[in-house]
């Protein structure tokens, strides 16, 4: 669905209709209607609230709109879990510093994140530890004094990020399907650097699954794809960092490969829960272990063609995001990603080994 007034490029494939939404829940419900539209889904961040609404409009399966701060602000889906009796992180939202700084003092945590309420914003979480870091942290994520942010504990802690797909059942509950667990390892600074595709058994897939519904159910997640970001902490087991219902942002580019390779893909997913009412697991995929990998220069810089010739050619490299030699890269950003995919572990592990020496021995050029 396309914001209003911006230039509307041409339909892709597979669509078979364009409509602009302008402001009117009443007008876009009706053109949606007109069509024969079974489901909508968030295609962004920004989309979420107005999804949710125009499911309930139209009545077809959707999130509650009554609940969608749950899923959309951190600070209340925390205090929403704890309510449900469900492990959630400590923490405070609130746009005051001095609310802050009382509350982390009163605490028994000394590491400590300061972020956007919202999961899906562009500023970066701070981590903390005295409190003039977080005073520096208020600072610089808090754009005017009324905008609340969020103070919690940090895990120093495995990271897992779960994907998930829900369907009513005929008394009305959610049935969550988990679709895909990646173990995810961070930068300091909250970079997501790599993240490997677990097997959906052993007790540890197990403990995440059984949190993962539970806190589903709890934040009013009732259809579609989602996914949610835990730590597993020693002592607590899983705890939810983040939830979103739209498409993942570090997972889009190697959605179709993925699917491949796994047979998993959100899309595909909700279509065949659609078409049957049903989301069927597929059969042995093809290819069982898979890895996301970050490209990050550590100061301004290009890509050297060459190398980066040979990085695209390593035998399990199966896609990648747009790389191009010569492009400006920032320091410390994300300047790419590549999937990749391999019957073999230790083959992962060789071209993974391979691409961190080519950033380290000329990959990133400096910029002119």
């Amino acid at each position: 669905m396309a914001v209003a007034h911006a230039p509307e490029p041409p339909l892709g494939p597979g669509y078979a209709a364009r409509l602009t939404h302008r402001g009117s829940l009443f007008h876009t419900a009706a053109s949606l209607s007109r069509l024969g539209v079974r489901a909508v889904l968030a295609g962004s961040a920004e989309g979420i609230v107005l999804t949710d609404r125009l499911a309930s409009r139209l009545n077809l399966p959707g999130n509650d709109p009554a609940t969608c701060d749950l899923r959309r602000d951190t600070g209340w889906t925390s205090a929403a879990l704890r309510d449900a009796g469900i492990t959630a992180p400590h923490s405070i939202r609130t746009p005051r510093l001095a609310d802050a700084l009382a509350w982390a003092a009163d605490t028994a945590a000394t590491d400590y994140i300061v972020q956007h309420p919202d999961p899906a914003h562009s500023q970066r979480p701070h981590r903390c530890t005295t409190a003039e870091d977080i005073r520096s942290a208020w600072d610089a994520l808090q754009p005017s004094a009324g905008q609340p942010l969020v103070l919690r504990e940090h895990f120093n802690a495995p990271h897992y990020r779960l994907h998930t797909l829900t369907r009513p059942r005929s008394d009305g509950t959610p049935a969550h399907t988990i679709t895909a667990i990646w173990s995810e390892t961070h930068t300091d600074d909250h970079y997501l650097h790599r993240a490997d595709l677990l097997r959906r058994h052993g007790l540890l897939a197990r403990a995440l699954t059984l949190y993962t519904r539970r806190a589903l159910t709890a934040l009013g997640v009732h259809f579609g794809p989602a996914h949610v970001t835990l730590a597993f902490v020693p002592g607590r087991g899983p705890v939810l960092l983040a939830l979103r219902t739209d498409p993942d942002p570090d997972h889009d580019f190697a959605a179709q490969a993925l699917y491949q390779a796994t047979g998993h893909h959100p899309a595909h997913d909700t279509a065949q829960l659609l078409a049957t009412g049903q989301y069927s697991r597929p059969l042995t995929p093809r290819h069982i272990h898979a890895c996301k990998v970050a490209l990050r220069p550590r100061h301004d810089a290009t890509l050297e063609p060459d190398l980066l010739d040979s990085l695209t050619r390593l035998p399990t490299v199966a896609t990648t995001t747009e790389l191009h030699a010569h492009t400006p890269l920032q320091a410390g950003q994300t300047a790419g990603w590549l999937l990749l995919l391999a019957h073999d572990a230790l083959a992962i592990h060789e071209d993974h080994q391979t691409i961190r020496d080519l950033e380290h021995t000329g990959l990133y050029r400096d910029a002119a």
